[in-house]
């Protein structure tokens, strides 16, 4: 598979985008029910920025295979 600037633009808006949509999403969950204090939120963040990027783009191949697979 040759990587071209489209599949590296893809990738990026994939990444930013999941990131993004996980740490807002769960935020007032791991703030208000975990009780996390700050120092922890900011390491959940660091990891967030970490681990979402490939997660997501897993997680949306995934989906787009399985959507085309079953709703044909």
């Amino acid at each position: 598979m040759k990587i071209t600037k489209q599949k590296l633009k893809e990738f990026a808006v994939i990444s930013i985008l999941g990131f993004a949509v996980w740490t807002v999403c769960l935020t007032p969950w791991m703030l208000f029910v975990t009780q996390m204090t700050t120092d922890q939120y900011i390491m959940w963040v660091f990891a967030g920025i970490i681990l979402n990027p490939p997660i997501s783009v897993i997680a949306v191949k995934i989906t787009n295979k399985a959507v085309k697979k079953l709703c044909k």
